[in-house]
């Protein structure tokens, strides 16, 4: 029997922390390596690292392969939020550099379970013990860039609303998908999120305008998706505001017990 694969670690990861303390850069690192390990457990070669990031500040990343040149990521980069992930999927080439398209991945049946199943459940609860009220909340805003097969289509009113159902349970005190340019996958989502009946859900589609920021992935020096429109920055945003409502109403709770 083979040995279960163990998360792979960045040489450079405890050095590159710039903008975080030593204890939050620490918990932040410690909390994505625990997942990377259940994703190893679960058969997928997840590795941790960190790379800089926008505004000078580094990224923590937890990054998975989901299939041919296919990745997943999930990253932290804001030393005030650090229950603040983004999930990005996205391609690399075969030099391994991120391929810098909206419209990459392509999903069919295989990626799309694989996704829902072992990884979001995973990166979900990923940073929940990041959660500075101890309630173990977080949010994790999805760009999910990409495109799906037809035969995909078929299978995604029910990835869909398995996601929405179980975004609560795992943590998440939203579901907020952004960026993402899909006009049927959109339409399948929506009719999943009336019949799951959950508030909170939020489907922000791509923007003919783009976005001034871009996200730094895991890879030779320079490593970034920049193709991205400002639906990812309201996304970022509306996530900041529930996780500063929340943080809020933990205080009040502390302050009235």
């Amino acid at each position: 029997m083979n040995p279960l694969p163990t998360a792979t670690l960045s040489a450079h990861t405890e050095a590159v922390r710039a903008g975080w303390s030593d204890s939050a850069g620490t918990r932040v690192h410690d909390a994505l390596v625990a997942a990377a390990r259940v994703l190893s457990e679960r058969g997928l070669n997840a590795t941790v690292d960190s790379v800089p990031g926008p505004d000078g500040v580094s990224a923590f990343c937890l990054d998975v392969p989901i299939g041919g040149p296919s990745y997943a990521m999930l990253q932290v980069c804001d030393p005030e939020l650090a229950n603040l992930g983004v999930f990005l999927t996205y391609d690399r080439d075969a030099g391994g550099q991120p391929v810098d398209s909206h419209r990459l991945p392509v999903f069919d049946m295989r990626r799309d379970r694989l996704l829902t199943y072992a990884v979001m459940p995973v990166v979900n609860g990923a940073l929940n013990p990041l959660d500075p009220t101890g309630r173990g909340r977080s949010l994790c805003v999805g760009v999910f860039h990409g495109r799906s097969t037809v035969g995909d289509l078929f299978l995604q009113p029910w990835t869909a609303t398995r996601l929405f159902r179980g975004f609560r349970p795992q943590g998440q005190l939203a579901a907020i998908w952004a960026d993402f340019e899909a006009p049927f996958a959109e339409a399948i989502s929506r009719v999943s999120a009336r019949l799951v009946g959950r508030r909170d859900i939020h489907l922000l589609p791509r923007t003919g305008r783009r976005s001034a920021r871009w996200i730094p992935v895991p890879g030779p020096p320079g490593s970034r998706i920049t193709d991205l429109s400002d639906a990812y920055d309201a996304g970022v945003a509306l996530a900041r505001d529930y996780l500063h409502r929340h943080q809020a109403a933990g205080r009040s709770n502390v302050d009235t017990g």
